[in-house]
């Protein structure tokens, strides 16, 4: 998908946006993609009174990264950081197995998925600068990233990123930085397209008090987002 030059935004993005002025200029396709309701959002209602910063796993396009800032302040929890980290150059051919053959999809499919323009990270960095959000892209392999933010600890992970050892790899860097009664949400959780998810959550949290819970989607009954809630440590 081509980036191209900003665009105007219009009232109905604003209104799904909810955090901007009229009258911003951002980049499309991020325009587009913002203004789809993120429903996981209600679920930072939960972090009231929690330490800690946040960070998504697979921001690609920014669709869930953006609002999610804007829900922050919008909440009063401004002084979060929010941390982006992606390769921004689709999956490393190493990390990639047969597990993560999901409906569809052919080891040639996944080679070629998420290739991206080189210009979405100056993009991203833009829109989150003109919207004064708290926001920090990190691009580039997630154990070359994650490392760099090991000094914090997070009340809220967002993973949306796809492939069995991406997931391995944030679980067991993330999870012992995550306070007692913080989240992390799972976007791939039980789909059928990203087997490898499913199986990288649930071998990791087999010796662990927690285990994934559903989160329903009002618009998409049926089809809930699953996540675990850190269990008070003993």
């Amino acid at each position: 998908m081509k980036t191209t030059l900003l665009q105007p935004v219009s009232e109905a993005a604003h209104r799904a946006l909810f955090f901007c002025e009229p009258g911003l200029r951002v980049a499309w396709p991020t325009v587009a993609w913002f203004m789809r309701t993120r429903p996981f959002l209600t679920v930072l209602d939960r972090l009231e009174g929690l330490e800690g910063d946040v960070v998504e796993c697979g921001v690609f396009w920014g669709r869930s990264l953006i609002p999610m800032a804007g829900a922050l302040r919008k909440r009063g929890m401004a002084d979060r950081k929010v941390f982006g980290l992606d390769s921004f150059n689709g999956f490393e051919e190493a990390d990639l197995g047969e597990g993560d053959l999901g409906e569809g999809r052919t080891m040639e499919t996944l080679r070629r998925r998420f290739k991206q323009q080189p210009r979405i990270v100056s993009d991203l960095r833009r829109v989150a600068g003109v919207l004064g959000l708290n926001v920090e892209i990190m691009p580039g392999e997630f154990s070359k990233t994650l490392p760099k933010i090991m000094d914090r600890t997070f009340c809220f992970v967002h993973l949306d990123c796809d492939i069995y050892q991406s997931y391995r790899t944030c679980l067991e860097a993330l999870y012992p930085r995550v306070v007692p009664g913080g989240i992390i949400l799972f976007d791939e959780y039980r789909s059928p397209v990203w087997p490898g998810a499913t199986e990288a959550v649930d071998e990791f949290f087999s010796d662990k008090p927690e285990k994934p819970e559903p989160v329903e989607d009002p618009r998409r009954p049926g089809h809930p987002k699953f996540l675990v809630c850190k269990a008070a440590e003993s």
